[in-house]
C-alpha cells in the first residue's frame, strides 16, 4: 500500500512540476529571443556608423547592414559566384 501511494504521489508531483517548467521554458525562450534581437540591433546600429570605405573592407555595403546582422550567410554567396563568372 504505501508502494502505491508513493508511486501516485510522485506522478502527481511529477506533473505540477511539469505544468510550471512548461511556461518557464518558454519564458526563458522569449527571454533569449528578446536578447538575441536586441544584440542584432546594436550590431546594425554599429555597423551603420562605419564609414563606406570600412564596410567594403569586411565585405558589406550598406544595403546589407540588417541582413548581415540578422545572420543570413547566403547573402553574399550567390553575389560571389555570380562575381566569378
Amino acid at each position: 500500500m504505501d508502494g502505491t501511494m508513493k508511486t501516485t504521489m510522485t506522478s502527481a508531483g511529477g506533473s505540477a512540476r511539469r505544468a510550471v517548467t512548461g511556461p518557464l521554458r518558454r519564458l526563458a525562450a522569449a527571454v533569449r529571443a528578446i536578447r538575441q534581437y536586441r544584440r542584432r540591433v546594436r550590431t546594425v546600429m554599429a555597423l551603420r556608423a562605419l564609414p563606406d570605405h570600412a564596410l567594403k573592407d569586411i565585405g558589406l555595403d550598406r544595403s546589407e547592414l540588417r541582413s548581415a546582422a540578422m545572420g543570413d550567410s547566403t547573402r553574399r554567396r550567390s553575389a560571389r559566384v555570380g562575381e566569378r563568372a
